[in-house]
């Protein structure tokens, strides 16, 4: 019975759709910062990407071998440290909680449910998704930093007309 529902939210994690969606939807309702909510999504999840590709191929760690029949199909073969799913999940979540401050617990439960789903499904050891995680929330805090500061010039540029 969790098998199914594990796998729906690894599959919900893949391609990282289900934050662009959700950041479509926030962005749609916050049109003064969708230009913001939008980069800033995009740049979190390419960032995270980016880098967990890269650590993947510095420290090739094996996946876990012990692969069920459920998990065969679903689980990459490419080396598992740190967890992408992970990374883009928590990395998304911090930036839309930023923008959805009274669903954030929302977007972290569901990065949590993905993250785990990892785990569950063994595609994953617990410390990559534990890294993956911290990896997303420190890149989506700098993106954060960055969009922010990118969008203050043009917002005191405004002022002054």
């Amino acid at each position: 019975m969790l098998d199914n529902f594990f796998l729906f939210f690894t599959l919900l994690g893949n391609y990282a759709l289900v934050w662009f969606a959700l950041s479509i939807a926030i962005a749609l309702k916050q049109k003064q910062k969708a230009k913001q909510i939008i980069v800033a999504t995009v740049l979190a999840i390419g960032y995270s990407y980016i880098l967990t590709t890269f650590f993947k191929l510095l420290f090739q760690v094996p996946r876990p071998t012990d692969l069920r029949p459920l998990t065969a199909d679903i689980c990459p073969t490419d080396f598992s440290f740190p967890s992408g799913h992970a990374a883009t999940s928590f990395a998304a979540a911090v930036i839309l909680g930023q923008f959805d401050p009274t669903r954030r617990w929302l977007y972290f439960i569901l990065a949590t449910l993905i993250s785990y789903s990892r785990i569950y499904l063994n595609c994953h050891h617990t410390i990559d998704v534990i890294v993956g995680a911290v990896l997303g929330i420190i890149i989506s805090l700098i993106v954060l930093k960055i969009t922010a500061n990118q969008s203050k010039p043009v917002a005191n540029a405004k002022r002054s007309r």
